[in-house]
Order: structure tokens, then C-alpha cells, then sequence
């Protein structure tokens, strides 16, 4: 199993490197704020706290996302891609929209601006990257 992390570990890492910027950039555009106060806000801190989020949102969710592709590689899964796109796609959404729908934590606007740069990031690191083969 240990053998097979590289995949994963090169998806995880892009979707913690670009998710945030992807974030910010998002919450600009839809913010109706001018530039130089939204910089304003735009703080160390709330850097900080976002990617420490991100991190601790991610980790479970790469874990997850590892043990799949061992196991769909083990079994000589010829679309492999396909099948992590769309496992992967389920998996960050189903815990975030029970989150936001079902308990209420979130409102709608709040969770797609939260966690749609994670899946847009995550669609494109699933497909960019090889996977090994077993």
C-alpha cells in the first residue's frame, strides 16, 4: 500500500497549494467590494486560518482517497481516472452538503464559495496527473 502514494499525495498537494487562491480569487469576484479594501482584509491570519482549514478538511478526505486508489489499482480497474473522478467528486461534496443542508451550518452561497475551488482543483489533479500502475 505504501507504495502507491504518489498519485494521491500529488493531488492533495495540489489542491492544498491551489484551493485558497482559487478561494480568494472567487470571494473577490463575488464580494462587490473595491480591490483595495478587500487587500485590506485579506490578512496573514485569515491566510493562515484558511489553508490551516484546508488542511484539516483535506487530511481525512486524502486519506480516503488513498485507500481507493490502492484498492482500485490492486484490482486491475482499467478506467481508474474515471472512477476516481467521480469517487473523489462524491466524497468531498456528500460530508459538505450534509454539513450545509441537512445540519444547517452553512448557508448555500456560504458552501460554494467555500467548497467549490476544493472540487474544482481536485477535478483537475485527478485528471492531469499518471497514475501508477499495479
Amino acid at each position: 500500500m505504501l507504495k502507491y502514494y504518489k498519485y494521491p499525495l500529488k493531488v492533495w498537494t495540489l489542491v492544498l497549494a491551489g484551493s485558497m487562491p482559487l478561494f480568494y480569487l472567487l470571494k473577490y469576484i463575488f464580494s462587490n467590494t473595491q480591490l483595495e479594501d478587500f487587500l485590506f482584509e485579506l490578512t496573514y491570519l485569515n491566510v493562515l486560518i484558511g489553508y490551516l482549514g484546508s488542511l484539516l478538511v483535506c487530511m481525512p478526505f486524502w486519506l480516503i482517497f488513498w485507500i481507493i486508489y490502492v484498492q482500485l489499482i490492486k484490482s486491475g480497474t482499467q478506467k481508474t481516472k474515471a472512477y476516481l473522478f467521480v469517487i473523489s467528486q462524491v466524497l468531498w461534496w456528500l460530508p459538505f452538503y450534509l454539513i450545509c443542508f441537512v445540519f444547517k451550518l452553512f448557508s448555500g452561497d456560504d458552501f460554494l464559495l467555500t467548497f467549490a475551488p476544493h472540487a474544482i482543483i481536485l477535478a483537475v489533479a485527478v485528471l492531469i496527473f499518471k497514475t501508477e500502475q499495479g
